[in-house]
């Protein structure tokens, strides 16, 4: 499929979390501290991403993913690769995503972002 698979959550489960992101309106996002995910998941996306962007930056600009679609995306800020959901297409280069890891939104250039393995779409989004 084209998402990230959730966690199997039920009433009851305690699960240790960090606040990744807080919104303007006071509501914030968690990310759950499972046994270095987020260091494992950084460590892989960083490797890769900086393959792709080196082979395959000019043909990945004319890219248009589905919205939906769970993709590695680079946050303009840091220039690291995380983790994304696309929401939707701006324009003919850019995109709105959702860091899937942290729950922050963020508009990036398509030429920033590449298709997921199927072992990081396994692994379920981080933030709630």
């Amino acid at each position: 499929g084209s998402g990230v698979s959730d966690w199997d959550l039920s009433l009851g489960d305690e699960l240790r979390v960090v606040i990744s992101y807080v919104e303007d309106d006071g509501s914030f996002w968690c990310q759950v501290d499972a046994d270095g995910q987020a260091e494992m998941i950084s460590s892989q996306l960083q490797d890769i991403g900086s393959k792709w962007k080196a082979r395959f930056k000019a043909k990945s600009s004319t890219i248009k993913p589905p919205q939906g679609l769970c993709v590695a995306a680079m946050y303009p800020e840091d220039e690291l690769w995380y983790r994304a959901r696309v929401l939707i297409n701006i324009g003919q280069t850019h995109l709105l995503v959702s860091f899937i890891d942290f729950g922050n939104e963020c508009e990036v250039a398509s030429s920033d972002i590449f298709p997921l393995s199927s072992a990081l779409r396994s692994t379920p989004a981080l933030a709630f």
